[in-house]
């Protein structure tokens, strides 16, 4: 619940950043703050138990069930409407999270990098969201020299939304990343 109301409040703080049209400006909260809420202290206890597992039941690769609690910030990012081309204001706001990705207390985590789209936007809602959660990536590591083996992106399309209530919310399109460092 921690990290629901975190990423809520984070992406509150980006809420209306031009996600689909580009014309708004992106207001991320600082290069710190970021570096807060990812880092692996961040998380609160696991509020599910394996039972003798071993490891957990699921991989950096697949969308984080329910009922765990991993570091994460989120934000939104400009994307062309319908599409998975980013921006001039998404790849701004990439710039700021790259910077975090790169400070001395991120360095060595590795990132699942999930992509939401809003329910209503009409598109065929995987598909895109893994694009666009491919572009980020290739964009870090492209741009930023993050290696692409620290950053998975999954597509999580509509099925997570942030605001239930409102399933067409510009709040529920949005980037995530998510410190995977506890599924190695």
């Amino acid at each position: 619940m921690r990290s629901v109301l975190k990423t809520a409040v984070l992406a509150g703080v980006a809420l209306g950043l031009g996600v689909s049209d580009g014309t708004a400006q992106t207001l991320l909260p600082g290069v710190d703050s970021i570096v807060r809420a990812l880092a692996p202290e961040a998380a609160g206890p696991m509020v599910r138990s394996i039972a003798g597992a071993g490891t957990l039941p699921f991989t950096a690769e697949q969308p984080i069930p329910a009922g765990f609690d991993f570091p994460v910030f989120s934000f939104q990012v400009g994307f062309d409407a319908g599409s998975h081309v980013l921006t001039t204001e998404g790849m701004t706001a990439l710039r700021t999270i790259a910077a975090a990705l790169l400070d001395g207390d991120l360095a060595g985590s590795r990132f699942q990098v999930g992509a939401h789209v809003i329910q209503g936007s009409g598109l065929n809602a995987m598909p895109v969201s893994a694009r666009r959660a491919a572009v980020v990536a290739e964009h870090l590591a492209v741009f930023y020299g993050i290696s692409s083996n620290r950053l998975v992106p999954v597509g999580y399309g509509n099925t997570k939304p942030l605001d239930v209530m409102v399933p067409d919310s510009p709040a529920n399109e949005r980037i995530e990343f998510i410190n995977v460092d506890a599924l190695r």
